[in-house]
């Protein structure tokens, strides 16, 4: 997730895609265009890298939505995935609304995993093999137990942390990536902490 639109932001962030997608698909693929609307933050540093990796800019020629349906039609499925997963996840309550970021990556993902109305999955496209669900992938959501060592414990204290298991690590092969939560007796609710990869 970006912490802000700035060209320096958007050009790192859009590298770790570019190294993503390189890395999970078939040798015979390569990014070859990068379409985008005209916002500044796709100027100055970003159009610099993707000239360096020869990488062809376009752009929509400012704010238009729908001379950018497919980016549209794209944010639309990941958001109504996301809502389902919330909905999910809570009953229809709004304790998770702090979980958006890990939310919409972990939408984002069973969007492209999901094998779509024609028969393929954009998993499948990069990858060239279907996507397969594992003992190891959880609902978005579920309440897990995260093993503390002893050395960082309170005396006394449980071997574990309660936390929110919000997806898959990207990064770190085989590991989930754990919101931890803690009881605050003072607001008489639960806090989340910092997302962490377990």
């Amino acid at each position: 997730l970006m912490p802000n639109k700035e060209s320096e932001t958007v050009c790192r962030c859009l590298k770790e895609v570019v190294e993503e997608l390189t890395t999970m698909g078939r040798s015979d693929m390569k990014v070859v265009r990068f379409h985008s609307d005209d916002d500044k933050s796709f100027h100055g540093r970003v159009s610099e890298w993707l000239v360096d990796q020869q990488i062809r800019q376009t752009d929509t020629g400012g704010y238009r939505p729908e001379n950018n349906s497919r980016a549209e039609r794209r944010i639309r499925m990941v958001n109504e995935a996301y809502k389902a997963n919330l909905l999910t996840a809570t009953g229809g309550i709004d304790v998770y609304d702090h979980l958006w970021g890990p939310g919409l990556m972990y939408a984002s993902h069973r969007v492209n995993v999901g094998v779509w109305v024609d028969g393929r999955s954009p998993w499948e496209q990069l990858t060239g093999s279907r996507p397969k669900l594992e003992a190891s992938d959880h609902v978005f959501g579920a309440k897990c137990h995260v093993y503390k060592a002893k050395e960082h414990r309170k005396t006394k204290s449980e071997p574990h942390d309660l936390g929110i298991w919000v997806g898959k690590s990207r990064q770190v092969p085989d590991a989930d990536v754990i919101v931890p939560v803690a009881w605050d007796p003072s607001t008489q609710s639960f806090e989340l902490g910092a997302t962490k990869v377990a």
